[in-house]
């Protein structure tokens, strides 16, 4: 008797066991469908944010050329300026010169 009372016991120690391992595994099933559920919601906001930079990019790139436009027309006025002004300054020589000859 004493033997079927110990094998009974051990028996439902084995079942309460069976019983916890499985609530373990379940909530580890439970676990690791969230972390893939988290892992794939992290990839699809560090995509958005990849997309976000690549926006960022491209503006930087449209100011680069905005700017080297910029550049390039401020270059082409100030060789246009400097250009009438340099005939404007030789005519203003060559009339000093003619009267400087005329009075002196």
């Amino acid at each position: 008797m004493v033997d079927s009372q110990t094998d009974r016991a051990m028996a439902d120690k084995i079942d309460v066991l069976t019983e916890r391992v499985q609530a373990v595994e379940e909530r580890v099933q439970t676990v690791e469908e969230k972390l893939d559920r988290l892992a794939e919601s992290v990839d699809r906001r560090f995509e958005q944010v990849d997309q976000r930079f690549d926006q960022v990019d491209r503006r930087f790139d449209a100011v680069d050329a905005a700017l080297l436009e910029q550049r390039q027309y401020t270059e082409f006025g100030y060789s246009r300026l400097e250009a009438k002004m340099d005939a404007g300054f030789a005519r203003i020589e060559r009339k000093l010169d003619q009267f400087i000859d005329l009075h002196l």
